[in-house]
């Protein structure tokens, strides 16, 4: 499975990396933000290594396929 990130030559940014820079933690974090950051990050983790071993197979509800894409888009929420 190859993880593809959408790049925007326009704005010369990853939306997808510039949204996931939000949880990495920081010394202004409390313990409990350091926490909640720490969990959702391993949550995005576990999903990839579950789509990972199933060939990369997107598998609802985890994994969403794109309609007219051979991409999908991994989802939020348990």
């Amino acid at each position: 499975m190859k993880v593809v990130y959408f790049f925007d030559k326009d704005s010369t940014l990853c939306p997808v990396k510039k949204y996931l820079e939000q949880f990495i933690s920081n010394k202004k974090d409390t313990n409990k933000d350091n926490q909640r950051k720490n969990k959702l990050l391993a949550e995005i983790d576990q999903k990839i290594e579950y789509i990972r071993e199933r060939n990369g197979k997107a598998i609802p509800p985890i994994a969403k396929p794109l309609m007219g894409y051979k991409f999908f888009e991994i989802r939020g929420g348990k």
